[in-house]
C-alpha cells in the first residue's frame, strides 16, 4: 500500500515531552520515521534561543522547526521570521508595570496571570496583537500568526502538501496546528477542548503516545483512518434524507452507468469538491466535458487548444499543489501512448511526493483500459464500459456509484467499507455549470478526421471545417446543393451531437433539417447559421 502521509508536525511541551528533554524512546521513533522518508517538523511556542539553552541539539532531530507559535521557521539551523515583531512599545509598557517579558524574534512571552495587564496595554497602544494561551503561559503575537500559518510555511519550504501531513498537539494553541493538517491528533493528556475537536485521540500521553504512533499502522499506510473533516457530499438518501458523503482522502470511487445517465455530471460534482477542499487533482477529460472546472481556484485547463502538455509540464504544475483539467477531446494525435506515459510518470512522482492526491478519469476505459491496474488510493473512475477496465482495478474500488438511467438524478452507492450496503441517493447540485458545448470549439482545431467534410450528392467539395468558425464560414459560402445534401441526411445535427457532444444544439439543428423538403434552401441556411452562431456567441459578420 502506498503511504499517504509524508510529514508529521508535532508540538513539544506536553506532546513530545512532559517537561524536560524528550526521552530516548521518542527520539529513536522520530529518527526511525525520518529514515523512512517521513518529514518530522517540530512546532513550538518556545523562543529558539531558550530552546537551545535548555535542550541543546534537539532542533537537529527535525527536518524543520516552527518556533514562537508560528512566528519563526528554522531549517538547517537558519531561522527566518515569518512576521514582523510585536511593537517594542508593548514590551516597554509591560516592563514598566513589572511584568517579566521574554522577547523573541516575533513574539513576547510572559506568565498567563498577567493577561489583564497585557490586554489593557494592547488596547491602550491600539495594536494588532493577539493573546494566545499555552496552558499557564501567555504569548503576544502579531495578528494572524498561529502554529497553523507557521506549519503551512514549513510544509511549503519542504515541498509537502498539508493534505499529506499529520499534526499532533496537546494545548489551546494547537488548534490551528491540527486544523492545518489532513489528520489532526491530540495526545491523551491534551486539554479537553483540543481532544474534542481532534480527528483522533491517542491512548497514551505525550512522548509515549507520539513514539507509538510514529511506528504505527496509520503512518505506515497499512491502516486507513478517514478524518471526518474532509468529505465529498454526494447527495441525500432517498430513505431518510440524511446527507450521503464519501471520504475525500485515501478513497477509490467507481462511477458507472449507461451513456447519458449523468456520469460526467457526478464526476464533475466530486472533482469540484476535491479542488475546493484544496486537494491536487488531475482530471483526465477525453470528451471535453469539464472545461468549466478550469475556472476554479488553483486549477488550470490544458489541452483545449489541441496541444497536450508533456508529462514533465504536468508535473511542474501539480508540484505547486495545483489541479489540472487535461482536455483530450481536440488532441491532434492518438492519446493512448501519451496517457500511458502520463499516468506512469505521475504515479511514479506520487510515490515520492504524494501528489496528485486524486486521479479523476472520465470515460476511464479509454485512457486507462485493461492494461492499467489500480491498487492505491486517490482514483475516481467513471465509465459506461466497466468491463474495459482491469479486473484488479474494479475489485480495488472502495465505493461504487451506479447511475440510474431511468431515474435521472439518482444513483445507488455501494461501499465495501460498510459490508457492501447499498443506498439510493438523490444527487447534489453542482457549483460549476455542466454543459457539453464549449467555446473552445470556436477556434481550436479538431483533428481533420473529426472535422465536418462538406459534400454534395456528387461527392466531396474539398472543404473541411475543423472548428465552428470555419463551419459557419463554409455554410455561408457553400453552394445551395451542399446545404440540401447535408440537411436531407441529417449530417449537421449528427456532427454536432457526436463530435461536439452538444445534444441541445443537435436537437435544434435536426428540427431545422426536417423542414428541408418543404422550405427553400436559403431559408434553411439562414436558420442553421442563426442557431449555431447564437449558441456559441459567434459574430455573423466576422465568422
Amino acid at each position: 500500500m502506498l503511504r499517504y502521509y509524508r510529514a508529521v508536525a508535532v508540538d513539544l511541551d506536553g506532546a513530545i515531552t512532559s517537561g524536560g528533554p524528550p526521552d530516548h524512546a521518542v527520539l529513536n521513533a522520530i529518527r526511525a520515521a525520518r529514515d523512512t522518508g517521513t518529514r518530522i517538523v517540530l512546532v513550538t511556542g518556545r523562543i529558539l534561543a531558550d530552546l537551545d539553552a535548555v535542550m541543546p541539539g534537539l532542533v537537529d532531530e527535525f527536518d524543520a522547526v516552527v518556533a514562537e507559535n508560528g512566528g519563526v521557521l528554522a531549517i538547517d539551523g537558519v531561522p527566518t521570521p515569518l512576521a514582523d515583531p510585536v511593537e517594542p512599545g508593548l514590551t516597554q509598557r509591560l516592563r514598566e508595570q513589572g511584568v517579566l517579558v521574554r522577547s523573541g524574534q516575533v513574539l513576547l512571552a510572559c506568565d498567563g496571570s498577567v493577561a489583564h495587564l497585557a490586554l489593557d496595554a494592547v488596547h491602550d497602544l491600539q495594536l494588532d496583537v493577539q493573546l494566545v494561551w499555552n496552558r499557564e503561559s501567555l504569548m503576544l503575537l502579531p495578528g494572524g500568526v498561529t502554529k497553523g500559518t507557521g506549519v503551512q510555511a514549513g510544509f511549503a519550504a519542504l515541498g509537502i502538501s498539508p493534505h499529506s501531513a499529520i499534526g499532533v498537539g496537546d494545548a489551546e494553541n494547537d488548534h490551528t496546528l491540527l486544523h492545518a493538517c489532513e489528520l489532526g491528533i491530540a495526545v491523551a493528556n491534551a486539554v479537553p477542548a483540543l481532544a474534542e475537536h481532534a480527528d483522533l485521540v491517542l491512548a497514551e500521553p505525550d512522548g509515549q503516545g507520539i513514539g507509538k504512533f510514529l511506528s504505527g499502522p496509520i503512518l505506515q499506510g497499512t491502516e486507513i483512518f478517514h478524518p471526518r473533516r474532509w468529505q465529498l457530499v454526494l447527495g441525500t438518501s432517498t430513505e431518510d434524507g440524511h446527507t450521503v458523503t464519501i471520504p475525500a482522502s485515501q478513497s477509490t470511487i467507481l462511477i458507472t452507468g449507461d451513456s447519458g445517465s449523468g456520469k460526467s455530471y457526478v464526476t464533475g460534482l466530486l472533482a469540484e469538491q476535491m479542488i475546493n477542499l484544496g486537494y491536487s487533482v488531475l482530471l483526465i477529460d477525453p470528451e471535453g466535458d469539464h472545461a468549466e472546472l478550469g475556472m476554479l481556484r488553483n486549477t488550470l485547463l490544458v489541452g483545449d487548444t489541441g496541444r497536450l502538455p508533456s508529462p514533465q509540464e504536468l508535473l511542474r504544475i501539480i508540484e505547486h499543489e495545483r489541479s489540472v483539467v487535461l482536455d483530450l477531446s481536440v488532441a491532434k494525435y492518438d492519446v493512448t501512448t501519451y496517457m500511458i506515459d502520463v499516468h506512469y510518470q505521475l504515479l511514479t512522482r506520487r510515490e515520492q511526493t504524494g501528489l496528485p492526491h486524486w486521479f479523476v478519469v472520465d470515460e476511464a476505459h479509454r485512457p486507462l483500459g485493461l492494461s492499467c491496474a489500480v491498487h492505491d488510493w486517490g482514483y475516481c473512475l467513471a465509465t459506461y464500459q466497466p468491463n474495459g477496465l482491469n479486473p484488479q482495478t474494479i475489485n480495488s474500488m472502495g465505493w461504487h456509484l451506479r447511475l440510474l438511467h431511468e431515474q435521472r438524478g439518482q444513483a445507488l452507492l455501494t461501499s465495501v467499507h460498510d459490508g457492501g450496503r447499498t443506498i439510493r441517493v438523490c444527487l447534489a447540485a453542482r457549483a460549476t455549470d455542466h454543459v457539453r458545448h464549449h467555446h473552445k470549439y470556436t477556434d481550436a482545431d479538431l483533428p481533420v478526421e473529426r472535422g465536418f467534410h462538406f459534400r454534395t450528392d456528387h461527392g466531396h467539395t474539398g472543404v473541411v471545417a475543423t472548428n465552428l468558425r470555419q463551419f459557419v464560414t463554409a455554410m455561408k459560402q457553400c453552394d445551395p446543393a451542399v446545404i440540401r445534401h447535408h440537411a436531407r441526411h441529417g449530417d449537421f445535427s449528427r456532427w454536432v451531437r457526436d463530435v461536439l457532444r452538444d445534444p441541445g444544439l443537435a436537437g435544434q439543428l435536426r428540427n431545422i433539417e426536417y423542414r428541408v423538403a418543404g422550405s427553400g434552401v436559403e431559408s434553411i441556411r439562414a436558420e442553421l447559421l442563426d442557431v449555431v452562431s447564437s449558441r456559441y456567441a459567434l459574430d455573423m459578420d466576422l465568422a
